[in-house]
């Protein structure tokens, strides 16, 4: 049989809009300005990630995206309203980008409670029964090399919702005293060594939940799933953030904001595997439990 007769699959029409969308979204922004970023992981609130950059190379803000592409020439998308729900309590900035592939154009719009409020007339969100509601782009809100633009939009968004964000400022004093009687190393060890005995389970399955209850969000959004977790697993807030800690240092999960992934859902699922073959976890148990988080 010839060669010539075999046929391979080509991209598809939305593949290759989905590229020229990446493409033309890359031209529009300086590479020494802004790096943009695609999980590995697909999620149904975004698509990517814009990373500003001061002049001396320091990242200063995140703006988050959802990335539509059209051969039309057209001015507007027809957003799903589970995507407003989303951008309304969201603390962190959420776009929508339209790339107009005939006009050679990137449009935006920043989706926020205020601009579903005023612009979109969506007083209640609740009681809108619309599947979707079209957002019309503007001429005005154009990406064009000009960073700063958006970069004030996402720094006001986060002052807006501070409240969702804790930063530590404090400065830590290191004191050393030798006038109170100190307990021996030996005794001190001990303390530690019980304190992160059995951890090493932890840290696996804590590794392989963020992967099966992905999205993990560490923010308001994920708490009710992140309590049970940590119910679940019999482990402290701060024994989380030290095992949140390690693993990212490890890269064994990757961190955007307040939301964290795995590095590799391969390595997740053979853990949370072997811990349902053992015994260590019911998978029946886990399904109820998670099953309204």
């Amino acid at each position: 049989m010839s060669n010539k007769s075999l046929q391979t699959k080509k991209p598809s029409p939305t593949d290759l809009i989905e590229e020229r969308s990446q493409l033309m979204l890359r031209s529009k922004l300086p590479l020494n300005e802004a790096s943009i970023s695609y999980p590995r992981e697909k999620y149904p609130t975004w698509d990517g990630l814009i990373e500003f950059f001061y002049d001396n190379g320091s990242a200063t803000t995140k703006l988050f995206f959802q990335l539509k592409g059209t051969e039309k020439d057209v001015n507007f998308y027809d957003a799903e309203t589970l995507f407003l729900n989303y951008c309304y309590k969201a603390p962190e900035p959420h776009f929508l980008i339209l790339t107009n592939i005939p006009r050679k154009k990137v449009y935006w719009e920043h989706i926020d409670k205020a601009y579903i409020e005023s612009v979109l007339k969506i007083k209640d969100l609740a009681k809108f029964d619309q599947q979707t509601k079209r957002i019309y782009f503007s001429e005005s809100n154009v990406i064009e090399q000009n960073s700063s633009t958006l970069i004030n939009i996402c720094k006001k968004h986060y002052e807006d919702n501070a409240k969702y964000f804790i930063p530590s400022t404090e400065v830590p004093a290191i004191i050393i005293s030798t006038e109170e009687e100190l307990e021996s190393f030996e005794e001190v060890q001990k303390k530690f060594t019980t304190k992160i005995e059995g951890l090493e389970d932890k840290f696996m399955l804590y590794h392989s939940f963020v992967y099966a209850l992905r999205p993990f969000y560490l923010d308001q959004r994920g708490e009710s799933k992140r309590k049970k977790l940590l119910s679940y697993l019999g482990i402290t807030d701060v024994e989380e953030r030290f095992i949140i800690e390690t693993l990212t240092d490890g890269n064994l999960i990757e961190r955007v904001g307040d939301l964290i992934s795995v590095g590799s859902k391969q390595d997740a699922i053979s853990s949370l595997n072997h811990f349902i073959e053992t015994g260590r976890i019911d998978l029946e148990e886990i399904t109820n439990l998670f099953s309204n988080a």
